[in-house]
């Protein structure tokens, strides 16, 4: 690597390696398999533009090639470059810890729009090399009815696969939200091909067909407030275990498709004149919506948006919602005006904790909680212990 002798302000020093010290990092990584068991930390090329390369008492080592690193995502970015920092004194390198980098504030995009898209193994494609060049985590769904997903990118990162999304789908004309998050929401990116962005299993419940009429956050409240209005949550009962609005009928579902039952068996047209409904982001109700439709319900109303878009636009003081809303990545819930909330989860159920599972000797990070210690198996549990292991370790490497 050509030595950089320009000076800058950034406190985090480095100077190139000696040609013996590269030697032995490279050997180090071919012996052990991985840079990490090498007593190295991988930093991305781009951190090294902040470095100044002067300073007698930390070293870098650029090298190219993937070396036989055992990590596929590292792998990948290894391709291009990747700068290996020594992480601890080791054996193979006697160079003292890194200081710690400050990680940025990573904005998260979540959309959807029923809308008829074609050639969907192009369309994945396109998403999966934007989002790769872009550094974008989370995961998107696509299907002959429309694309679905949550992703989050730092700065114009995002912008950049927005742009994308919008060329390809026509994103920004369905629903687009956006919120922060303090740290890396999700762990990797996934472009996924599907028979339906949410899962009803109902052919006859088409959006691009037939669907409620859109309510704006604003005007929700006058909604709801009318007595002839029967209010009803689509999400499922981890997610109103959370936060739900007043008065709104809880219909205790599993899973999006378990719907269809509860409509079956509690809800009648002749007797639900005035119908509104609401979830997340607006996509089950609007498709939910679509389905009361096609089974003879008549006035059918849902949430532009989501509770998301409701939590963003009214005020606390003026807000009919109680609690907080669940979300499907690491912030786990947001409260009004999108900031971070105040929950966890159990990994093993999936089902948010109470206060005080934690102090249970049931609970087991990663693995169990109070609701569902009993009815795990060993064999379960090896699995979850396994799986929490493994994210531990790709945590370490984010």
């Amino acid at each position: 690597m050509a030595e950089n002798t320009a000076k800058t302000t950034n406190p985090h020093h480095v100077t190139p390696a000696a040609p013996a010290a590269r030697q032995a990092c490279m050997a180090g990584i071919r012996k052990t398999g991985c840079p990490h068991k090498a007593g190295m930390t991988i930093i991305p090329k781009e951190t090294n533009e902040l470095l100044d390369a002067n300073h007698p008492k930390y070293a870098i080592i650029e090298i190219i090639g993937k070396f036989g690193i055992q990590n596929k995502e590292h792998a990948e970015r290894t391709e291009q470059k990747l700068i290996f920092w020594p992480r601890r004194p080791a054996k193979i390198l006697q160079f003292p810890p890194a200081p710690p980098i400050e990680n940025p504030m990573w904005t998260v995009a979540a959309f959807y729009r029923f809308v008829a898209l074609t050639d969907l193994p192009s369309v994945q494609a396109e998403l999966k090399r934007a989002c790769e060049a872009n550094e974008i985590c989370g995961t998107i769904l696509i299907a002959p009815e429309g694309v679905n997903g949550t992703i989050a990118g730092v700065g114009e990162k995002l912008d950049a696969i927005i742009d994308s999304l919008d060329t390809l789908t026509g994103i920004r004309e369905g629903e687009l939200k956006y919120s922060t998050s303090t740290g890396k929401p999700f762990l990797r990116m996934k472009v996924r091909m599907k028979k339906e962005i949410i899962t009803m299993a109902a052919p006859e419940a088409n959006p691009t067909i037939k669907v409620g009429k859109y309510v704006e956050a604003e005007d929700w409240n006058a909604l709801i407030s009318d007595p002839d209005v029967t209010l009803i949550d689509t999400r499922n009962d981890y997610e109103t275990a959370v936060g739900i609005f007043k008065g709104a009928i809880d219909p205790d579902i599993q899973k999006f498709t378990d719907f269809k039952d509860f409509v079956a068996q509690k809800m009648d047209p002749a007797k639900q004149k005035k119908v509104a409904m609401f979830c997340t982001g607006g996509i089950r109700c609007e498709k939910a919506s679509s389905y009361m439709l096609a089974h003879g319900f008549e006035e059918v109303y849902h949430l532009k948006g989501g509770i998301l878009k409701y939590l963003e636009t009214i005020p606390a003081d003026q807000s009919q919602w109680d609690g907080e809303c669940f979300v499907f990545d690491r912030r786990v819930a947001v409260g009004h005006g999108l900031t971070e909330g105040n929950h966890d989860i159990c990994y093993g159920c999936r089902f948010p904790l109470k206060a005080g599972d934690k102090e249970t000797s049931q609970y087991e990070e990663g693995v169990s909680c109070p609701r569902c210690h009993d009815e795990l198996t060993e064999h379960k549990a090896a699995s979850l212990r396994m799986r929490h292991q493994q994210f531990q370790k790709d945590e370490q490497l984010l």
